[in-house]
């Protein structure tokens, strides 16, 4: 593992598993381009402009949480009845219009596309990607230039159709950024706990519509646990939002 660390001129091989990354900034921004339109090649995505533009709004009120984020965010809306959303690194949020219908508040969306935002802060996917590409071709790890076999590999994953298995480890990490991402950008964290509620009823009565989202994640019970206890830690504003006219609107004008 040294030796390969110093092929690649890559320090950060020898640190523990989780956190091998040998995919740069400019690398992972390339990449993500490409996994982008993959996924707005193979899948539909929404081009309604009331429901698109209102999700980007979203996002940007929770991008301005983020401190120096190393992409600009960019969040867009599939056409898929699942209750789903996933980040394919690069900024990039994806979210099916299944969950936007299943939550019951802005606040409930906005926990989500935090989630999300947790887990490109930590990188996940170049990390992802790493560690396979580190498995698969330890002999040969090098990446040409247009990084054409990660491309492949993060297909092959299900990174684009929100399919891939990041680990439980990921996912409490992207629950750790969700509550002050939500917190900074005006939300009430607890709302996160209502999107739970809302997943377990749904894992419960119709299993095969939460997908990746509730699979990949660690149990419930857990989540609710840990950002309880993140809750717990702060001292809330008392006027933090919830719910708004706007995302009602837009709900009623998707379920129609």
């Amino acid at each position: 593992m040294l030796a390969l660390a110093a092929a690649l001129g890559c320090t950060q091989l020898v640190a523990p598993m989780a956190n091998v990354n040998f995919v740069s900034v400019d690398q992972e921004k390339q990449v993500a381009a490409q996994f982008a339109n993959d996924v707005e090649t193979k899948q539909t995505v929404v081009r309604d402009r009331v429901v698109s533009d209102y999700v980007s709004g979203l996002g940007r009120s929770l991008s301005a949480a983020v401190d120096h984020p190393d992409f600009p965010f960019a969040f867009r809306v599939i056409d898929d009845p699942s209750v789903n959303a996933f980040n394919i690194g690069g900024g990039y949020v994806y979210v099916h219009s299944g969950l936007i219908k299943a939550a019951t508040s802005e606040g409930q969306l906005a926990s989500v596309l935090a989630h999300e935002m947790g887990h490109q802060i930590h990188r996940h996917v170049a990390k992802t990607i790493s560690r396979e590409q580190l498995f698969q071709t330890l002999a040969q790890v090098a990446v040409g230039p247009n990084a054409s076999q990660w491309v492949q590999l993060g297909a092959s994953l299900g990174l684009t159709t929100g399919q891939l298995y990041f680990g439980r480890d990921a996912e409490r990490q992207a629950d750790s950024e969700m509550v002050p991402i939500l917190v900074r950008a005006g939300y009430d964290p607890r709302e996160a706990l209502a999107m739970f509620g809302i997943l377990k009823s749904l894992n419960q009565t119709e299993p095969g519509r939460v997908g990746a989202l509730f699979s990949s994640h660690p149990p419930t019970t857990e989540r609710i646990d840990n950002v309880q206890q993140a809750i717990a830690a702060l001292s809330l504003p008392s006027n933090l939002k919830r719910d708004s006219r706007a995302f009602q609107e837009v709900r009623q004008h998707m379920l129609r």
